[in-house]
């Protein structure tokens, strides 16, 4: 299977990078990485998803900001 790289259509028309990996109609997995990571850090777990059949739908999460005044 081969990861592929796609934009998804976030809140307010926010784009969220994420990255596809296994058969179309698979099973959805979405995830998410911990703070400091990517979603290049789920490479190995995407492949094994894949190998079973899943779907996996890695996202690159945004930084919060805050508004201080």
């Amino acid at each position: 299977m081969t990861q592929r790289a796609t934009m998804l259509a976030g809140h307010e028309g926010h784009q969220i990078a994420a990255s596809t990996e296994g058969p179309e109609n698979g099973f959805p997995v979405v995830l998410a990485h911990g703070g400091g990571q990517t979603r290049r850090s789920w490479l190995v777990v995407s492949q094994l998803l894949a190998r079973y059949g899943f779907r996996s739908i890695e996202i690159d999460l945004r930084g919060q900001c805050e508004n201080r005044n």
